[in-house]
């Protein structure tokens, strides 16, 4: 029997690890270390805290991997059930300066992919109540169930610190049979879900929606946190790429070999080498970009010396940062700081 197709997608980092964060300090809490959940996947919780973005390839084998560890098949609930506003990203913060429930929703739907988001989510008005319906495209029927009862679990806990009290659905569907832990659902979801049905929702009645949302402390505007928003979701990678100038553009990653890069890419350098050529590029030629990009900056901002900005580019010394400069632009580290000035 011939193996299942791997769609390229899978191995391209698009998402924001903030579940991968919870999932991992809930697991924690059960004494299992994060470095036995990320090994082998390229990942560390170092990583994970400075934002970088995930594939859902290595999503997929850390749920898997926590899901066995923990003998936990109710995790999802747990997890969901314990997120704080910061699990929620950008998007959550903006949620906060909404005016009502309903605006808060349309706030996270639009902007979910900055939440962290690794299930489709979209709404539909069901007369008076609004449907949010989740779309699951991991062919894994284990993780496909963690990932929806972390959906709607997290998403009642946010609504919970919105609006300063719990809400109950009208109604949740979800369309796989009732698991051996059901009775879970009802717990912490508040009613017990329709199993086996056409669809994933979670529906909201009409008066929970034009509730206003209780007083909250945020950081900015909302018209500055929506503008934020706009920026980054123009940020995100499109392709290869942009997603491997992304990860040399880190402070300290731009001197990564492809062999470093693949495994924090979680692919082998043979398929990141295709991946790229595909793209009409190629390793050194995307590194060569970034390392120019950064010397440029650090060279108009006159507050390093050659050497150092070459050191922190990865070359060995001053004449080395040299001749690759004169390589990448046809000019010399001191013209550039002339025609910066």
């Amino acid at each position: 029997m011939s193996r299942p197709r791997l769609e390229p997608q899978q191995f391209v980092p698009q998402t924001e690890p903030l579940l991968l964060l919870a999932l991992i300090e809930r697991v924690a809490e059960r004494g299992i270390p994060p470095h036995r959940l990320c090994a082998d996947t390229g990942l560390d919780v170092e990583y994970l805290r400075r934002g970088l973005l995930v594939s859902r390839r290595q999503v997929w084998r850390i749920i898997r991997r926590a899901l066995r560890m923990t003998g936990r098949p109710d995790l999802g609930l747990e997890v969901g059930r314990g997120q704080g506003l910061q699990c929620f990203g950008l998007p959550g913060h903006a949620m906060t300066a909404a005016r009502d429930l309903m605006e808060a929703i349309m706030i996270g739907v639009r902007y979910q992919r900055q939440g962290g988001a690794l299930l489709e989510v979209d709404y539909a008005e069901e007369g008076d109540a609004v449907s949010l319906i989740a779309r699951s495209t991991f062919a894994d029927p284990l993780v496909q169930r963690f990932l929806l009862e972390e959906l709607f679990s997290s998403l009642l806990a946010l609504a919970h610190l919105l609006l300063g009290q719990p809400l109950v659905p009208q109604r949740v569907d979800l369309d796989y049979p009732a698991p051996a832990h059901a009775d879970r659902y009802r717990d912490v979801l508040g009613v017990m879900p329709r199993f086996g049905q056409n669809g994933n929702r979670l529906v909201i009645a009409g008066a929970w929606l034009r509730q206003p949302l209780r007083c909250m402390p945020v950081t900015a505007s909302p018209t500055q946190l929506l503008q934020q928003l706009e920026q980054r979701d123009n940020d995100f990678p499109r392709d290869m790429v942009q997603t491997l100038e992304q990860l040399l553009e880190w402070p300290g990653l731009s001197a990564l070999s492809i062999e470093d890069a693949a495994r924090l890419l979680d692919l082998s350098v043979r398929t990141l080498r295709r991946r790229l050529r595909e793209s009409g590029s190629s390793f050194r030629e995307v590194s060569s970009q970034v390392r120019l990009r950064q010397a440029r900056r650090l060279l108009a901002e006159q507050g390093m010396t050659v050497s150092a900005i070459g050191q922190s580019l990865g070359f060995s010394d001053a004449r080395a940062f040299r001749q690759a400069l004169q390589r990448w632009s046809g000019t010399n580290p001191g013209q550039f700081r002339l025609e910066a000035v």
